[in-house]
């Protein structure tokens, strides 16, 4: 194919985290099926992790897809190798832990085109049981209300980029896992605003509530850190080790409200809704842990000396 409209992006690396092969199997082989089908695109699978045989596993779907080696890459360098590779106009991420729901790509290109965005994007959630939901308003609470809008961050496993507009306004990875809250901030700053296309829906799998959360709060200070414009920022310069406690109350706070806002997306009932008020304190305490961890263990730049704090010197 010499000139593709778009590049579906899927990566390795949640391997390398402790993901399920066999999701990544079935994700990898329902996504080539989906790119195949539309006849004008490309996949690109990232190899991040050498615990699976990629070559074995695309040697069938070669004609479509092409194969990025990353090893020892991070999450979002990968991913920004993987968009120099691309050749379509449009680059959609999807990672390796995500199934995509029926029309998720037709309705992430729909919103493309129609370029009145730089980038679009789609609706990530657990399902299964009651903590399933709950861990869903937690890890992507920035999506409630579920509807057309402005993103204030977007979930790098699904979302979709002019290809130009994002080579040219790339995410600043230093010290995180994922950049996608300060790459969201920036676009938004910039007035180019990542857009909420709720039908665009993938199916996450389930994570490890202590590894997600600790990494969250770890995340959450590097993040307010590295930009300045956030009040966070402020509380960190001005509190050190003790902004732990008015991160933890926002978080609170914003888990509450989500609540109220995504209650019918996630389906909880009046009870659920009420236990869930009493649970976000309980499972905000570890992020509280990787927010511990990030300001102690000097993740922020230049540890305490970069805070410029008086015991700090």
């Amino acid at each position: 194919m010499n000139n593709p409209e778009f590049s579906v992006i899927i990566e390795s690396y949640n391997l390398s985290e402790g993901g399920a092969k066999g999701i990544f199997i079935e994700v990898l082989d329902k996504i080539v099926s989906i790119v195949a089908d539309s006849g004008n695109g490309e996949l690109i699978v990232i190899d991040v992790d050498n615990s699976i045989n990629l070559a074995q596993l695309l040697q069938k779907h070669s004609m479509i897809v092409k194969c990025v080696s990353a090893h020892g890459m991070g999450y979002d360098s990968a991913k920004q190798r993987a968009v120099q590779e691309a050749s379509g106009e449009f680059v959609i991420f999807l990672d390796g832990d995500c199934v995509p729901q029926s029309g998720w790509l037709d309705t992430m290109l729909q919103a493309l085109r129609k370029k009145d965005f730089v980038a679009c994007g789609g609706y990530t959630y657990y399902a299964g049981g009651y903590l399933s939901r709950l861990m869903s308003i937690m890890d992507f609470g920035f999506f409630y209300p579920v509807e057309s809008r402005p993103l204030q961050c977007y979930a790098s496993n699904n979302v979709g980029f002019q290809r130009g507009a994002y080579l040219e306004t790339p995410v600043v990875t230093e010290n995180l896992r994922c950049g996608c809250f300060r790459h969201a901030q920036t676009l938004l700053d910039r007035g180019t605003p990542v857009q909420l296309v709720p039908e665009a829906k993938v199916l996450h799998e389930e994570q490890s509530v202590i590894t997600e959360r600790t990494r969250q709060g770890y995340d959450a200070v590097v993040s307010a850190w590295n930009n300045p414009n956030l009040a966070e920022a402020l509380w960190l310069r001005c509190g050190g080790i003790l902004s732990v406690f008015p991160l933890y109350a926002m978080n609170i706070f914003l888990d509450w409200k989500r609540a109220t806002l995504g209650r019918g997306s996630v389906g909880f009932s009046k009870p659920e809704y009420n236990v869930s008020l009493f649970l976000f304190p309980m499972f905000r305490l570890l992020d509280s842990v990787g927010m511990l961890y990030a300001i102690v263990r000097g993740a922020i730049p230049g540890g305490w000396e970069g805070m410029r704090l008086p015991w700090a010197k």
